[in-house]
C-alpha cells in the first residue's frame, strides 16, 4: 500500500517504515511520559510552587530535560562559589579588586608619566 505526501506530491511507498524512522526517537515510556497521568499527579499540581511547576511543564515540553535543569543546578552552585556580590574572599571578587587596584595604579603612573615628561622638556 502506497500513500501521497499532498505537500509535496511524493509517493510513501512502505509507510509503517517511513512512520517508524519519523517517530523513532518516541519511545513507549516518552510517550507516557508525556502524555499519561492520573488523578493523583493533578492533584499534585496544585501543591507544587511555582518554580517547580515551571520545570514540571518543561520536562513535559522537553521530555529528558531533567537532567539539563540538575546541570543548570550544578553550574549555579559552582557560579555562587565563585562570585557572590557581598562575598569577600570568593575568587572572582578577588580577581575583580585587584583589576579595580591595577587599574587605579596604572592611571596614577600614566599621570606621573605625564608630569615627569612635561618636567624633563622644561
Amino acid at each position: 500500500m502506497n500513500i501521497t505526501r499532498l505537500v509535496n506530491q511524493t509517493e510513501i511507498n512502505d509507510p509503517e517504515k517511513w512512520l517508524k524512522k519519523k517517530l523513532s526517537p518516541l519511545t513507549r515510556e516518552s510517550f507516557d511520559d508525556i502524555f499519561n497521568f492520573n488523578q493523583e499527579d493533578l492533584s499534585h499540581i496544585s501543591q507544587i510552587k511555582s518554580e517547580d511547576f515551571q520545570k514540571l511543564l518543561l520536562n513535559i515540553g522537553a521530555v529528558g530535560s531533567t537532567g539539563w535543569l540538575d546541570v543548570m543546578a550544578d553550574l549555579d552552585k559552582s557560579a555562587d562559589k565563585l562570585f557572590a556580590p557581598r562575598g569577600n574572599k570568593r575568587p572572582l571578587n578577588m580577581a575583580i579588586k585587584d583589576y579595580e587596584n591595577n587599574a587605579l595604579q596604572i592611571q596614577q603612573n600614566s599621570e606621573a608619566l605625564s608630569d615627569f615628561i612635561s618636567t624633563e622638556k622644561n
